[in-house]
């Protein structure tokens, strides 16, 4: 049986969270507030994605702590989205995507080309689905290893390192030597070390888990 506290966190407090971060949304991009509400549709509750990634990866006995998954908060997403200084001919990619609502917001309130690439194939479906629902242009998602895409064609990246273990992270490092000059790359937990990609800041930002950093770098 469940404490009042557990109660308490999950039934009131994380709801009046995520009511008061789509707020946050719709206040600045008042157009996205009907895909807004289709989203809420699809994960209606605190850890809704979180149990796609789940229950998808057990029924396929997937067992890759890699692709363990965690909430970022909307509010957050803008503020790093805000930190990789986002010019009209960007085009944006989030590495592992998740639910995909990062490329959604970079498509269609910061108005550049978005594309999401995850290997969980829910997060994907319904991701597209909302894509066609809404006929929205210059957003895709794909159910792809990253590791395995040409990433030259990007110029901002996203990519959530927090169950990355040091190969991982070193291979990612070594993937970004694709990314042309002048690209910006956000890596949560962990920044990357390497030659060819200049660190600029550090933001400390909310996610599901807690407070977090994120490394913002420059590809030299």
């Amino acid at each position: 049986m469940s404490s009042p506290l557990f109660h308490l966190k999950y039934n009131v407090l994380m709801p009046l969270a995520d009511t008061w971060q789509i707020m946050k949304v719709v206040l600045r991009f008042p157009h996205l507030e009907p895909v807004v509400k289709a989203y809420q549709k699809l994960y209606p509750y605190a850890g809704a994605t979180t149990s796609v990634s789940v229950d998808e990866r057990a029924d396929k006995g997937i067992d890759d702590d890699t692709l363990t998954y965690g909430e970022t908060r909307w509010t957050t997403f803008m503020e790093v989205l805000d930190a990789l200084n986002i010019q009209p001919q960007d085009r944006f990619i989030d590495l592992g995507c998740g639910a995909g609502f990062l490329c959604l917001l970079a498509s269609q309130g910061y108005r550049i080309p978005a594309t999401g690439v995850d290997l969980i194939e829910g997060f994907v479906t319904r991701a597209n689905g909302l894509v066609s629902q809404f006929e929205l242009k210059n957003i895709d998602y794909r159910q792809q290893d990253f590791f395995n895409m040409d990433l030259s064609a990007y110029s901002v990246f996203y990519a959530t390192c927090t169950c990355f273990p040091e190969d991982y992270l070193r291979r990612l490092s070594a993937k970004f030597r694709q990314a042309p000059s002048g690209s910006r790359i956000a890596t949560v937990t962990y920044g990357l070390d390497s030659p060819w990609l200049k660190q600029i800041k550090v933001l400390k930002c909310k996610y599901s888990w807690g407070m977090d950093s994120v490394y913002i770098c420059e590809r030299i």
